[in-house]
């Protein structure tokens, strides 16, 4: 018979999930209904606009957003950049075409792996970036994926589809953090299947992070990096920064042998949810 502290504890842990999830949607809403307003060209002075605004549509906004999302406290990035021209021709290099053919057997292959629907995930492919929209968690995702034919493009693809088995493992809200973290688990199969790439991989990842902590330290401080355009994602995609940073952090630890198994997935990002959202 079930323990009656057990139900308490479960009850606790569902009220924390629910608290964390219904805070991201409040500050999604906020997101939302700035952008829908603000048609300013994304200059430095209106990034800082927009900014304050976000904090006077909901008060403590970049903390809220940031603790919801798993981040970590922002730091001054590194000034130095990591890694050798060298690695970074690797990773841009033609490695194998990314076809839809082989972008759907792939998917499959994942699917029958973690007891999924296979066509649960519509695609679109030779997409402008990579994206995962969730059309009904739980049940259908759609992917826009980009083409090319370099080890860059395929992590681009195994990313996302990463982000997709999250959503169709998951009903509930996931934070940033974690979803990121799963993702970049499973786009570190490609260098798993060829293991020729796996440093230039580790590069592309250290790369990835100093410009996540860059972003997160600007966003933190308010004060605009030296470059004359706002990054795309410091105007469209508020307060998350620093859950990537998180991310990095979270993913390091399965990069060797992946999250193998639906079981272990859902484990992963069960008890990651629950600290952080235990944490607000």
């Amino acid at each position: 018979m079930t323990d009656v502290l057990d139900i308490a504890s479960e009850f606790r842990a569902a009220k924390r999930n629910h608290v964390g999830a219904a805070l991201r949607t409040r500050m999604r809403q906020a997101i939302v209904a700035e952008q829908a307003t603000c048609t300013t060209p994304p200059s430095w002075s209106a990034w800082q606009q927009r900014r304050q605004r976000l904090e006077q549509r909901v008060p403590g906004f970049l903390t809220l957003m940031q603790q919801a999302h798993g981040g970590v406290t922002a730091a001054p990035p590194p000034s130095a950049a990591s890694g050798a021209a060298t690695l970074r021709a690797v990773w841009q290099a033609s490695h194998e075409a990314v076809t839809p053919a082989r972008i759907v057997a792939q998917w499959q292959r994942y699917a029958h792996q973690y007891g999924l629907q296979a066509d649960a995930v519509s695609f679109e492919f030779e997409a402008p970036r990579g994206c995962c929209r969730v059309v009904a968690p739980g049940y259908a995702v759609q992917l826009a994926l980009p083409g090319g034919d370099s080890a860059a493009a395929w992590h681009d693809c195994l990313h996302e589809m990463g982000h997709a088995i999250v959503a169709l493992l998951t009903s509930s809200d996931v934070p940033r953090a974690v979803d990121e973290a799963v993702a970049e688990v499973f786009a570190a199969d490609l260098e798993r299947d060829c293991s020729a790439l796996a440093t230039a991989a580790a590069d592309a990842r250290t790369r990835r992070l100093l410009i996540a902590q860059r972003l997160a330290w600007a966003e933190t401080t308010g004060i605009p990096m030296a470059q004359p355009h706002v990054p795309w994602a410091l105007w469209h995609d508020p307060g998350v920064q620093t859950a990537y940073v998180a991310a990095h952090r979270f993913a390091a630890p399965h990069l060797g042998d992946g999250l193998q198994t639906r079981v272990a997935l859902q484990q992963f990002v069960a008890n990651l949810s629950r600290a952080i959202d235990g944490g607000l």
